[in-house]
């Protein structure tokens, strides 16, 4: 190794401090090691498709359904400009799923103002996230069609429904409902 190449690792982050280098005031800092997935998961949803690092999952499809799950439906109605618009679903602070912005250039599936619906497993029981943004900060609507997200639980039961009146980006809290057949336990 000519010493032309360095690889840094970050053991911690200053949390609070008085002054630089100072004896009298110690610095207080955070250990970065047991929060590297939560930080991830920040980078990725933050971070535009061009920007975004290889280990951020940009595979758009929904993880697969377990005995822990149950099936809630998005059924989300796109304006004039698809691309523009991201969303994501996150519980218990980790993202379960998202399509970013401009990740339907090329996309069959999403057609301006057309209807796109899958379904998103996510534990019963708690609650959960759906975010939606819009890069051009001017929502999934009004000038350029008519938008909309609705969320159905896993016995058809509506859990959300909305406009795509918003600006820049909405968060929404939705508690996810036992399947009426399942045998989870409540």
């Amino acid at each position: 190794d000519d010493g032309s190449t360095q690889q840094f690792t970050q053991v911690g982050i200053t949390s609070w401090h008085e002054g630089c280098n100072n004896d009298q005031h110690p610095g207080v800092y955070a250990r970065v090691s047991h929060e590297i997935q939560w930080m991830k998961e920040g980078i990725c949803q933050l971070s535009r498709n061009e920007n975004k690092p290889d280990w951020c999952n940009n595979d758009d499809s929904p993880p697969p359904r377990d005995e822990n799950t149950v099936d809630v439906t998005l059924r989300i109605t796109y304006d004039d400009y698809p691309n523009q618009t991201g969303w994501y679903f996150q519980q218990d602070r980790r993202t379960v799923l998202e399509r970013r912005e401009k990740s339907y250039k090329d996309a069959s599936d999403v057609s301006p103002g057309g209807t796109y619906s899958l379904t998103v497993p996510l534990v019963p029981g708690e609650t959960a996230t759906f975010t939606i943004t819009d890069k051009m900060d001017n929502g999934n609507c009004c000038r350029f069609g008519e938008g909309r997200v609705e969320l159905y639980g896993p016995n058809d039961e509506l859990l959300l429904s909305e406009s795509g009146d918003f600006k820049s980006t909405r968060t929404t809290e939705f508690f996810v409902p036992y399947d009426e057949d399942s045998t989870l336990e409540e």
